[in-house]
């Protein structure tokens, strides 16, 4: 006798989950609490990213820097040489350095590209204008630099006496103007050249020095170096002037 099968089994089928308003909006608000704190890590990294390229830069220049003097009895160019002429032109054209952003601060907000013409000036490192200067008056006013043999006649070590680093061009900062800062390739220590020295990397500045070097320099070090800074930003922004 054939069975008969039970047709009362019933299939019950997975229903679909939903999330309700409340838990999307935990979720959201999680993930923006997250962003938040994640945000200014990863800012923090790519400004100290930005800081170990300049002295990176920096460090190729100071070296190219006493190739040049090498080769020119330990005399190093000026900044301004000429006209709408440059020390990075003239860096460039002597086959020194290569044309390129190695010139320029990651930093740097204005034009941030390198090109080998008079726009240098806005757009490289700023070169001591006068490593010599013994802090007298009539030195103050002599924007020309007394370049001697920088091997023979500093007046302080080679590791202490800076040759280029992060500049600002002074002109930009004027009160409620605002303009895009630039760099300068002319800096000066004390508060009356073109150029200031500008700590924009964490309130620190990048530094090239004599012997080769480059490191890094907070306010309390600005004092410690040769010529020391009478003047110099924060960020581009803060004017923070000392004797």
């Amino acid at each position: 006798m054939e069975s008969k099968r039970s047709n009362s089994h019933v299939s019950h089928l997975p229903q679909t989950a939903h999330f309700t308003l409340i838990e999307l909006l935990v979720v959201i608000a999680i993930i923006a609490i997250l962003a938040a704190m994640l945000l200014p890590a990863l800012n923090q990294a790519r400004e100290k990213s930005k800081g170990t390229k300049c002295l990176s830069n920096l460090k190729q220049i100071s070296t190219a820097c006493i190739m040049y003097a090498n080769d020119y009895k330990g005399i190093l160019i000026k900044p301004q040489p000429r006209g709408n002429y440059y020390w990075s032109n003239a860096m460039v054209d002597g086959s020194y350095l290569p044309a390129g952003n190695v010139f320029i601060c990651p930093s740097q907000k204005y034009n941030p590209t390198f090109k080998n013409d008079h726009t240098t000036r806005y757009n490289t490192y700023g070169l001591n204008r006068d490593m010599e200067r013994d802090g007298s008056a009539g030195g103050r006013g002599n924007p020309g630099g007394i370049y001697n043999n920088i091997f023979k006649t500093r007046r302080q070590a080679a590791s202490q006496t800076w040759m280029v680093g992060d500049s600002l061009l002074r002109a930009d900062i004027i009160p409620d103007a605002k303009p895009t800062p630039k760099t300068c390739a002319i800096l000066s220590w004390n508060n009356g050249a073109e150029g200031v020295a500008s700590l924009r990397h964490a309130n620190r500045g990048s530094f090239g020095f004599v012997d080769g070097s480059a490191r890094s320099l907070g306010t309390n070090q600005m004092h410690d170096i040769y010529p020391k800074f009478e003047e110099w930003f924060l960020g581009d922004l803060v004017r923070v002037y000392s004797l």
